[in-house]
């Protein structure tokens, strides 16, 4: 890219070179160090490129060689200029918009954010933000190093981040812990009991650190300690004394009931597009704004649709100039109502995605009891699923009061 930039800013030609020894002709512009390239055999002839300073250079050669040349094509930034000599305004507005490119060029423009989940892009923004770091400062005032630095300080679930400038753009790829983002904590200290989310039967268990205050077949409501992080230590009279402190951990599985409810309105509304749409644009340069709205909007019902773009040359040169489009597209209101048939289906979609989405977190569903009922206003679905599911929420130990905990059973 760079080498192509500097022959058309120096100019180059187009040759036809046909005769008595063209390859001679070609051998001796190598031992003078003069560069050909694009050189084709059409057979009769051979076409090449060879820049302006050198063109001048190969009258030596063509005589001594007993060729000839003819010049097809002008290529260049000196043939241009001098194609329009005569328009000096448009001169002087080509050279300026140059000059304009080259002082954009000291400047970032885009911030791109690439490898986050938890931590989104527009929390990311705000905080660089508040760092002072912006679209709009100096390449020479950004510090990749420092933005990695205070990214990872700042979130502690981002381990990983990688800043770099390419063009008018500062590139950010971040790496995120997945232990933290599912939440488990590894530094907690002292006792932890695991209590019920949930109302249900217990109906597996097996622990591997604490003491169980349930079993098999019992009955827990929701807030109940299934497992506690207080293990009794006993002297030799089988006495408590003491109690050791820990992280309960265990493996329970409950069976519990889970209401649904879902409420779907017969009447609704289409939306029938006339096919008649006004635009708007509006041009941003920097922190100035022009809006072109063409004819005013006189629809009485329409929707907005507004797409913005920001110029750039090639992939990562960005400019400070965005470009926001609105269209504004007419429709006609109608007053619908869902036939039996469509409530039916609607009802029967919703309710297997809701299923669909506790089956992904591991919930087995054992029984349904939800039905569809069709009123003339509404279509309700509503029952109950009896499942399985994982349970015991860790929170911090309670003191263990009145009698000795149950002991473990296993399924």
């Amino acid at each position: 890219m760079f080498v192509k930039i500097v022959k058309s800013t120096r100019g180059y030609v187009k040759l036809k070179l046909y005769g008595y020894s063209p390859e001679r002709f070609m051998n001796l512009c190598c031992n003078h160090e003069i560069l050909l390239w694009g050189v084709e055999n059409h057979g009769d002839y051979y076409t090449l490129y060879v820049s302006v300073q050198d063109f001048f250079k190969l009258k030596p050669m063509v005589k001594k060689t007993q060729t000839k040349i003819v010049v097809l094509e002008r290529k260049g930034l000196p043939f241009f200029v001098y194609k329009y000599r005569k328009r000096k305004l448009f001169a002087i507005g080509l050279i300026g918009c140059l000059l304009l490119l080259y002082g954009f060029s000291f400047f970032i423009w885009d911030i791109t954010v690439e490898g986050n989940y938890t931590v989104t892009t527009d929390v990311l923004m705000d905080f660089l933000e508040e760092e002072d770091i912006r679209t709009g400062m100096l390449k020479r005032e950004v510090s990749c190093e420092n933005i990695e630095k205070i990214i990872r300080q700042k979130y502690n679930n981002i381990t990983w981040a990688s800043v770099k400038i390419q063009g008018t753009r500062l590139m950010i790829g971040v790496k995120e812990n997945i232990v933290d983002i599912q939440g488990e904590d590894k530094t907690k200290q002292g006792a932890y009991d695991l209590i019920a989310e949930k109302d249900g039967i217990i109906i597996h268990m097996i622990t591997r650190s604490g003491t169980p205050f349930v079993g098999i077949q019992s009955e827990v409501k929701a807030g109940d300690i299934l497992v506690s992080g207080q293990i009794p230590v006993k002297n030799d009279g089988g006495e408590v004394f003491a109690y050791q402190q820990v992280e309960a951990d265990a493996d329970i599985i409950i069976e519990t009931i889970y209401p649904y409810e879902d409420k779907i309105e017969r009447n609704y509304e289409e939306k029938k597009y006339t096919g008649n749409v006004k635009k708007s644009y509006r041009l941003n340069i920097g922190k100035k704004s022009i809006r072109f709205l063409f004819g005013k909007v006189k629809y009485e019902h329409y929707d907005v649709l507004e797409t913005d773009k920001q110029a750039k040359l090639g992939n990562s040169f960005y400019l400070p100039i965005w470009i926001e489009k609105t269209e504004y597209r007419e429709y006609e209101p109608e007053n619908k109502i869902y036939t039996k048939e469509q409530c039916n289906k609607m009802a029967k979609e919703r309710f297997y995605r809701y299923c669909k989405t506790l089956e992904e977190k591991g919930v087995q569903i054992l029984e349904n009891n939800v039905k569809i009922e069709l009123s003339k206003s509404f279509c309700m679905t509503k029952g109950t699923l009896k499942v399985q599911e994982k349970t015991g929420k860790s929170v911090p130990s309670r003191e263990v009061e009145g009698n000795m905990p149950l002991k473990e059973e296993n399924s």
